[in-house]
């Protein structure tokens, strides 16, 4: 009920200070960039403080077709039981983007659909390959953020993030 007296809208109460979570998401985007740099390979960074507790996903970038081209060679992507080659990416998504979850750092690939406006959510199997694990829906804040990634990720960087995250032991095989 609208119109209850006791009841108040969240954007009545002024904020004492503006709540970034832009800035904290960045910090710590920055943090594992840095550590994937210095350590190559497997990583597990420590999440101190505030941006530990406030972010809950790492968007790590959008990525520049021959990175798609690494993922789609090195690691494979599987959407409804359909192996997905590099030749036909382009004819099925718009835009690749990966991320990870926290606090395990699981790896998910978001494919946005040129076929409907959703993003496919791409999660990591046992053996290494990437699998379709559902839509993400359009009316959400959270894509709206996904469409204004642009590529910002070469080959290097992109396998860097994987190859950190990875639950496979080694590169599945094609």
């Amino acid at each position: 009920p609208t119109d209850h007296p006791k009841l108040a809208q969240a954007t009545d109460f002024p904020m004492k200070h503006p709540f970034e979570y832009k800035r904290y998401h960045d910090e710590l985007k920055n943090r594992i960039f840095a550590e994937i740099n210095n350590k190559p390979g497997r990583i597990h960074p420590e999440v101190p403080g505030v941006p530990g507790q406030l972010v809950k996903k790492v968007l790590y970038g959008g990525l520049f077709p021959p990175a798609i081209e690494a993922v789609c060679n090195q690691y494979g992507l599987l959407v409804r039981g359909k192996k997905v080659p590099y030749e036909d990416f382009f004819r099925l998504y718009s835009k690749a983007i990966i991320a990870t979850d926290l606090p395990g750092y699981e790896l998910i690939i978001y494919l946005r659909s040129k076929q409907k406006k959703e993003y496919h959510k791409m999660i990591q199997t046992k053996d290494g390959h990437f699998r379709f694990e559902r839509p993400t829906p359009p009316r959400v804040g959270f894509f709206l953020w996904l469409e204004s990634i642009q590529p910002t990720l070469g080959t290097r960087a992109a396998l860097g993030v994987l190859d950190a995250f990875s639950i496979a032991a080694e590169h599945p095989q094609r």
